[in-house]
């Protein structure tokens, strides 16, 4: 048998697990092993002491204890498993009752607590939705309502309208003046790049005028300078004929005859002078000939 210091060290352990007692006592009874089929076995074990190869009996000893004792650790772990089932489908069905009764009960207490606080649900719904409908009137002239959040359920409804109203009058003040900015610097910019348009087309044309003047100065300055050249080159024609026999004074003086005129526009005019020029040409060629025959 076990000693009584083993079963209530047993016991003791599950009433410390929170067992009463008589509950303990039913479970170890229910175990039966190691209480009454091992008790001398756990009481005596540790007197079989193997120092020597030759103790044959002791270990032969030591091995059907430990048999016996795997038998009733088995036996043990096979009445745990069904007393753990058993448990466990108690568990299960006081789980079952508990929340079926939950949800039954909890429907019927939801059901007469809409009842109760009809009136109190209602006001409640009320005012959400009014709440709701004046921040979407609110965010209609403010991206930020933050401001007027605290201050929203209370509101009478004539504050509110009256919010509202200088909301939407300082949204448009805020529109109209941004248009008229906005219109400002559109009239700025069209002013600047007209200004710039018109300084820029009066530097092309300051541009023009000076390339024309400039033209005209270098087509004066090279008609100057034709001439000096050729009242030089006549001069001196004229110096080297006065020293030249008369058939080279003739001539120098043939050489000497030109026909310009200067500053012609017209076309016609312009293309008759060159045919004029050309007839010279050709009758001076024609007596500087008949002069080489003198």
């Amino acid at each position: 048998m076990a000693t009584n210091s083993q079963v209530l060290d047993i016991r003791d352990g599950l009433v410390k697990s929170g067992l009463e007692i008589t509950d303990a006592e039913q479970l170890i009874k229910a175990y039966g092993a190691p209480f009454t089929e091992v008790g001398e076995i756990l009481a005596t074990y540790k007197d079989i002491v193997v120092t020597d190869v030759s103790q044959k009996e002791e270990m032969q000893k030591a091995r059907k204890m430990r048999l016996a004792l795997r038998g009733q650790r088995v036996k043990i772990k096979k009445t745990h498993d069904f007393l753990k089932a058993d448990v466990l489908k108690q568990s299960k069905a006081i789980d079952f009752v508990n929340r079926e009764a939950a949800k039954i009960i909890g429907e019927a207490e939801k059901y007469l607590e809409d009842q109760e606080k009809f009136a109190e649900n209602l006001l409640k719904k009320q005012q959400e939705e009014k709440l709701a409908a004046r921040r979407a009137k609110l965010m209609m002239y403010t991206d930020d309502i933050s401001l007027y959040e605290p201050t929203l359920t209370s509101l009478s409804d004539e504050k509110f309208e009256q919010l509202l109203a200088q909301l939407k009058q300082a949204n448009e003040d805020a529109k109209a003046a941004a248009e008229a900015e906005e219109a400002k610097r559109k009239a700025e910019a069209e002013r600047a790049a007209k200004a710039e348009a018109e300084a820029a087309e009066a530097r092309r044309k300051q541009a023009e005028a000076e390339a024309e003047a400039a033209k005209l100065r270098a087509e004066k300055e090279a008609e100057e300078r034709a001439k000096a050249e050729a009242e030089a080159k006549a001069a001196e024609e004229a110096r080297k004929a006065a020293a030249a026999p008369d058939k080279e004074k003739i001539m120098a003086a043939i050489d000497a005859i030109q026909f310009k005129v200067e500053g012609l526009t017209d076309l016609q005019a312009m293309e008759f002078a060159e045919k004029i020029a050309q007839h010279l040409e050709t009758v001076k060629t024609n007596y500087k000939i008949k002069a080489g025959n003198l």
